[in-house]
């Protein structure tokens, strides 16, 4: 039990890695299924998101009858076969069926760290270890698809093989993560119902994401539409934004005690900041401090949703919170594109530029009523008291 808390976070690894392997090859794999048509080679990337989605919600139910070191086990066994398995398959079916696999393993999973964290710590323990697991899952998202790239230098199936990441986690895991004693009422009539609260800062996270999401849908195309470089520096700017994501993560509990309930108000300003940095931008720098800036305002507003929802959840329901919440990031990501060309509807001269202005506006307005919130109403039940 000396490595529980490593084991808790080696989790984390996989909860953003399911797009590493395919994103780096989807021109391979395009070449390789020529009778594809584009939205099905995209489907490959996109996929695994939107079974996690349904997939999520049922590790939440799940939870509240089954051991919770049965639902890690299913899902990482399932992740490792879909995702190692795409390397075997020898048509496009085969390959979306695999990633469909993937998909279920990684919604099983995914609320399982925040939910064992919430389970075992409390306190400043829980806001520490809530900040350290999405660094560790931006460390992935910054080092996997690097290493799928240079498999795939080899081979591009061999890029698969990182998701025998997931047998490594399954194995330390197992050897040291035993399931959370049961969760004790605090009163009598305590139930496991998810108040209004839960749901409302779930539907901040679909939110968020459907904003957010236009950077990595569209930067490499702003970024050469523009004349200011190439793949290679959107590349970089990307991992700016993750590398500043991961950062402020890693010292998220000493923001909350120094910020408390402002916490929400900072993140909301570092991203229209950021979005209206890039809305103005003309040259590459500007946009790498830009992206940097939306890093830096996600990575206080993803591990404060995240902690206020386990706050808020009741004790014996905090799976079932969280897999919402993971639920509507999900959601909001794959929604994102559609929502961006809503709002191109309304321009008569709709840009990608436009699309960042837009976002920058919005996010503007979430500041002032953020500002405004924090100012009339305190939460006892919130980062507040932490």
């Amino acid at each position: 039990m000396g490595l529980k808390k490593e084991a808790i976070l080696s989790i984390s690894l996989l909860t953003v890695m399911t797009s590493a392997a395919v994103a780096p090859v989807l021109s391979h794999i395009s070449a390789a299924f020529p009778n594809a048509g584009i939205t099905i080679i995209r489907l490959t990337l996109t996929l695994p998101a939107l079974v996690a989605i349904f997939f999520n919600l049922i590790s939440g139910a799940l939870a509240l009858h089954v051991r919770k070191t049965l639902i890690l086990k299913t899902g990482l066994i399932l992740y490792a076969l879909g995702g190692t398995g795409a390397a075997l398959v020898q048509n496009i079916n085969g390959l979306l069926a695999m990633r469909a696999i993937l998909g279920m393993g990684a919604g099983l999973i995914a609320p399982l760290t925040i939910s064992l964290i919430a389970d075992f710590y409390e306190g400043e323990e829980r806001v520490k270890l809530i900040g350290y697991s999405a660094s560790v899952a931006h460390l992935a998202a910054v080092l996997m698809p690097l290493l799928a790239g240079w498999l795939a230098v080899f081979n591009w199936r061999l890029s698969f093989l990182i998701y025998l990441l997931a047998i490594g986690v399954l194995i330390f895991t197992s050897l040291f993560l035993k399931d959370p004693p049961k969760a004790q009422s605090k009163t009598k009539n305590e139930k496991s119902i998810l108040p209004a609260s839960v749901y409302w800062l779930s539907l901040n996270s679909f939110l968020l994401m459907m904003v957010f999401y236009i950077i990595p849908t569209s930067l490499s195309h702003f970024i050469e539409g523009q004349g200011l470089g190439g793949p290679a520096q959107a590349g970089i700017a990307i991992s700016l934004s993750t590398l500043a994501t991961l950062f402020i993560s890693l010292f998220f509990s000493q923001l909350v005690r120094i910020l408390k309930r402002y916490i929400w108000t900072f993140g909301l300003l570092f991203l229209a900041v950021g979005f209206w940095g890039l809305s103005f931008s003309g040259r590459l720098m500007t946009v790498f401090i830009s992206v940097s800036a939306i890093g830096i305002g996600l990575g206080a507003l993803i591990p404060g949703i995240i902690l206020t929802v386990t706050l808020k959840a009741p004790s014996n329901a905090s799976s079932t919170a969280i897999a919402i919440a993971n639920s509507a990031f999900s959601l909001g990501q794959f929604l994102s594109p559609i929502f961006f060309s809503l709002a191109e509807s309304f321009s008569s001269n709709a840009t990608i530029r436009y699309d960042y202005s837009f976002a920058a506006a919005l996010i503007s307005l979430a500041v002032a009523l953020s500002l405004i919130s924090v100012l009339l109403m305190r939460d006892k039940n919130s980062v507040e008291k932490l």
